[in-house]
């Protein structure tokens, strides 16, 4: 997957991708990065934009940085 690559050459430690049971276009990925600013810098890029043209993304995705809970009540 060329994405796949894009993301690794970035600083992508891994990524798991899940869609919706009731509307399968929707689509949420969940990605660890090196650092913060490699994420922030990738998820402005110009080839990420091209990757998601090609894959068929046709709106904006919605990002959210996310850290480990430390305890769940």
């Amino acid at each position: 997957m060329a994405a796949e690559s894009l993301r690794i050459a970035a600083g992508s430690k891994g990524s798991q991708v899940f869609q919706c049971a009731d509307n399968p276009k929707l689509v949420a990925a969940i990605t660890e990065w090196d650092s913060l600013g490699k994420a922030k810098s990738y998820s402005q890029s110009p080839a990420l934009r091209e990757a998601q043209q090609k894959s068929g993304v046709y709106s904006q995705p919605e990002i959210f940085v996310l850290e480990p809970c430390q305890t769940i009540p």
